[in-house]
């Protein structure tokens, strides 16, 4: 039987849809615009200030980082998701063959969006007659970024062989830690393999004078590397690569890795098409709301706060976006402590409190970040309508979405304190700070699901569209960002007035007070 229809654009067309709104478009759009001018700026900084072979090898290590993020958040959860399972088990079709359209969709988006952003570095190299360098790019680059995505596919297939083991919840939640692992794991066994110690690499670094800024860019950027260029296989990718010639033994590398990513397309299907129809109707099957509890009472906040438990159990995805919120802000916290106990940053700069300070508005920047609090309307999907049809009270529903939102900030805020306490940086004025960071999450919570309360995105077809990849996502930082950049500018700017730390800090307290009085005001009406 011959296959007319092209099952990998169906995947494609159903996980990618174009916004039907006109403003969101433009949003899209605007986002796109400003990543692929901080890419343009990027190179020609890059290729000005270093090297042609430093040059080449950055824009060949930031595209593979960009293709595997990509891949993560978009990608992953199309590949490993069981949705179209009714659909497809009603059709005469093998699992091969649906498994193998699912990867093979997989890859459009991240290499679409990694090629379009590879246009600046074509033409700075047309425009510096770089040809054998060009003619390297074109053929070793989508090779490579292939490669990269089947890889971490392959991979995290042989981790789903175990999905029949585990709720939709874990699954998620397994992927997520296997991707950031693969990552890790990477980065140690380079870091490791070229014994580069990270002092060295900081060494003689100049920051007073702009010509000083730019060498000393320049002279990390080449240490670095140097460094990479020390570990076993990537030493010959970057020399043959690097090379100002076209050699056989490029062509051969080219062949090595087509084999190898077909091998990989190849094992990653077999490996998920093995208990495809196990795993379909398990996931399909199952439903989130039978162990949903009913809590009985009179009280009506608790009833709105209810609800609002049931439209995050509705879908394994929003309940691994809560963990994730709750999680992140701690394992960054604990990075930024390990980086100044270990000195892998200079923060000698950082003295008499300005550590506290410094960390707490970058634990608030990033519990506001993973938060979901610009989509909870999404959320909502199909059932958003009967918050207009059904007697709801719209203030009670609002603030209640905010104050769950607001709870699984403040949690996370809290852990990271806690470490901060721990690891014995925390004074009594960090006390004042976590108050300072807590009421300004919650004058974030506050603004970012205003537009998501007028327009929100109710017509997705998986919960990741409602969540991740919904455009009010970023309208919501633009609602919310403003007031944390005013008031951290504030009072970063009162201790540049030489005003003392505490007096400072309580300054900011009573103004974060009242914002939070007029927003609470305004808003919740």
């Amino acid at each position: 039987m011959k296959h007319n229809y092209p099952l990998p654009f169906f995947f494609a067309s159903s996980a990618y849809t174009i916004p039907k709104q006109v403003m969101v478009r433009v949003t899209l759009l605007i986002a796109l615009a400003y990543l692929a001018v901080q890419i343009a700026v990027l190179n020609v900084a890059i290729y000005h200030i270093s090297t042609l072979p430093v040059y080449l090898f950055y824009n060949l290590a930031i595209s593979i980082v960009l293709v595997y993020f990509l891949t993560v958040y978009f990608s992953v959860s199309v590949v490993f998701s069981y949705r179209e399972y009714e659909l497809m088990a009603s059709l005469p079709i093998q699992p091969q063959r649906i498994v193998s359209a699912k990867v093979m969709s997989s890859l459009l988006l991240p290499l679409l969006l990694t090629t379009v952003l590879q246009m600046p570095a074509l033409i700075i190299l047309v425009w510096g007659m770089k040809w054998a360098e060009l003619v390297k790019t074109i053929l070793l680059l989508p090779t490579l970024l292939i490669f990269t995505v089947l890889l971490l596919l392959f991979l995290l297939s042989l981790v789903q062989l175990w999905r029949r083991h585990l709720t939709t919840m874990a699954s998620l939640l397994l992927n997520g830690i296997a991707s950031l692992g693969i990552a890790a794991g990477f980065i140690l066994w380079v870091v490791t393999s070229s014994k580069v110690n990270v002092k060295v690499l900081w060494s003689d670094i100049s920051m007073d004078t702009f010509s000083s800024v730019v060498q000393s860019i320049d002279t990390l950027m080449t240490r670095i590397y140097m460094a990479v260029g020390q570990v076993p296989v990537v030493k010959q990718i970057i020399g043959i690569y690097t090379a100002p010639e076209i050699s056989l033994r490029f062509l051969f590398m080219l062949l090595l890795f087509w084999l190898a990513s077909f091998l990989l397309y190849r094992g990653a299907v077999q490996s998920m098409a093995l208990h495809y129809m196990q795993n379909g109707r398990r996931e399909m099957g199952s439903s989130t709301f039978r162990k949903a509890k009913v809590y009985a009472g009179d009280n009506e906040w608790r009833r709105y706060l209810q609800r609002e438990r049931w439209v995050l159990q509705s879908e394994s995805y929003f309940k691994l976006q809560v963990l994730l919120s709750l999680v992140m802000t701690p394992v960054i916290s604990i990075c930024l402590l390990l980086s100044d106990r270990k000195q892998w940053i200079p923060m000698d700069w950082l003295e008499g409190g300005y550590v506290e300070i410094v960390f707490a508005y970058i634990v608030l920047f990033m519990s506001c970040m993973n938060n979901t609090s610009g989509t909870p309307y999404s959320c909502e999907g199909k059932y958003y309508y009967l918050l207009q049809g059904l007697p709801f009270d719209q203030r009670k529903i609002y603030l209640s979405k905010v104050l769950v939102s607001s709870m699984i900030g403040a949690i996370s805020i809290l852990i990271s304190y806690a470490v901060f306490l721990l690891t014995g940086y925390a004074t009594m004025h960090s006390l004042l700070l976590l108050a300072v960071v807590l009421l300004l999450m919650v004058s974030y919570n506050l603004l970012a699901p205003l537009h998501d309360r007028k327009h929100p995105l109710t017509e997705w077809k998986n919960p990741s569209e409602a969540v991740k990849s919904n455009p009010n996502v970023i309208i919501s930082l633009l609602y919310g960002l403003p007031v944390l950049l005013v008031v951290s500018g504030l009072h970063f700017s009162l201790l540049w007035m030489a005003l003392p730390i505490g007096l400072s800090t309580g300054i900011i307290l009573i103004v974060i007070l009242v914002i939070d009085l007029l927003i609470l005001k305004k808003t919740a009406v």
